[in-house]
């Protein structure tokens, strides 16, 4: 095929975020018949994260968006974090480079809580196949409220977040409060793929699947791919460090200090800055009344994805 005719991914790594997505595109991407798309997270099927999130982000969301625009008309061969990827002939270029892969794919997490994404993805690829990891949706959010807490987003615990959350009426901006605990809601979100695709085409995992030996080749004999290539997963994903000044942290991430500082320091004196930068105590644990909360939230939910998916959830409820 050649490189210039517009091919689209033949599968979606749909969600959740914090489930293990993007370890799943890293192993996948390490397999000679698929090609994942350079940009994890290009979040094109799912219009809700193409508009400026938040006005406080504003500068820093059109800034990336010209680095993607940039990084489109070079050479595509680093990976890039997160879109967004707004026009359908910038989303063609992402698989320019594919012509000898069997499939391709992308990961964009927040496909599964999009209202829109299901159908618009249906309507272009009706034979696109989708895979979900679902984890507990307490350990979920807290593990959402950890990575906002250490880049300094959040400086509030984490039951005062939860109250938040639930106080916060403004469903036109995306922030650390919205969609925060609607990602959990799992069984709405996979309802809504099954009106707009057969269930011959969604594969849904637990996140406690994952940590089985036969994981990944469950995931390419699904997607019809050589099931005995066995991938490197020695790598641990999107392990949070604590920083140890989190307001500055924020400050860092915010100035793109953090980026340049990534591009020019000599990779000899990283392990020293990280020592300096980040502590190395053990992970917080969430507190039992916060964990009842979040199982009240969820209970109506994981009742139904039960028999979506004829699966014991019990655990989620203790």
């Amino acid at each position: 095929m050649s490189p210039d005719t517009p091919r689209l991914p033949h599968f979606f790594i749909a969600g959740a975020p914090k489930c293990g997505t993007t370890s799943l595109y890293h192993h996948l991407d390490q397999h000679p018949g698929i090609y994942m798309s350079p940009i994890k997270e290009p979040n094109y099927w799912a219009p809700e994260f193409h508009a400026e999130p938040v006005a406080r982000h504003a500068a820093l969301f059109r800034a990336h968006a010209e680095k993607v625009r940039t990084w489109l008309d070079g050479p595509m061969d680093t990976r890039l974090f997160a879109g967004p990827v707004t026009s359908l002939a910038d989303y063609h270029r992402l698989f320019r480079r594919s012509t000898d892969h069997q499939v391709l794919g992308e990961a964009s997490p927040n496909y599964l809580w999009s209202p829109q994404a299901p159908a618009r993805i249906a309507a272009a690829i009706p034979t696109a196949k989708i895979i979900a990891i679902l984890r507990n949706p307490a350990d979920r959010a807290f593990s959402q409220y950890r990575q906002m807490a250490n880049s300094g987003g959040v400086t509030h615990n984490f039951q005062q977040h939860l109250e938040k959350a639930v106080a916060n009426t403004d469903r036109r901006h995306l922030s650390d409060l919205w969609p925060f605990l609607e990602l959990g809601l799992y069984a709405t979100q996979i309802e809504r793929y099954r009106t707009h695709f057969p269930t011959s085409q969604i594969r849904v995992w637990l996140y406690e699947d994952t940590l089985a030996p036969n994981f990944h080749y469950d995931v390419f004999d699904f997607l019809n791919v050589d099931t005995c290539f066995t991938p490197d997963t020695s790598t641990r994903y999107l392990e949070q460090p604590r920083p140890r000044f989190k307001r500055s942290a924020r400050l860092i991430q915010d100035s793109g200090l953090a980026s340049l500082v990534r591009r020019t320091m000599p990779s000899s004196a990283r392990p020293l800055l990280k020592k300096l930068a980040f502590r190395r105590d053990a992970k917080p644990v969430m507190r039992p009344f916060s964990r009842a909360w979040l199982i009240d939230y969820y209970r109506d939910d994981i009742r139904r994805l039960e028999q979506l998916l004829q699966r014991d959830l019990s655990a989620w409820l203790r």
